[in-house]
C-alpha cells in the first residue's frame, strides 16, 4: 500500500508565516490515528477557509484505489 498526500499551497490560506499546511498535515495524522488500519480512503483536504487544496488517499503498489 502507500499513502499519497497533494497539497497545493497556492491561495490566501497559505500566506506568509501561515502554519496551514501544519494544520492540515496535522489534521491527516489524526484520521490515520483514529482508525486502525490503512482501507480504502479518499478524502478530500481543505484549508482554514473552506476551500479543497488537495486529497489524501491510500491506494495499491501500482498506484490503484483499493476496494
Amino acid at each position: 500500500m502507500k499513502v499519497i498526500i497533494e497539497i497545493d499551497v497556492d491561495n490566501s490560506a497559505f500566506d506568509d508565516e501561515s502554519d496551514e499546511a501544519q494544520r492540515i498535515l496535522s489534521g491527516v495524522g489524526d484520521m490515520i490515528d483514529h482508525h486502525a488500519y490503512l482501507g480504502p480512503w479518499n478524502k478530500n483536504l481543505k484549508d482554514i477557509n473552506g476551500n479543497t487544496v488537495g486529497f489524501f488517499k491510500v491506494v495499491d503498489e501500482q498506484g490503484r484505489k483499493l476496494a
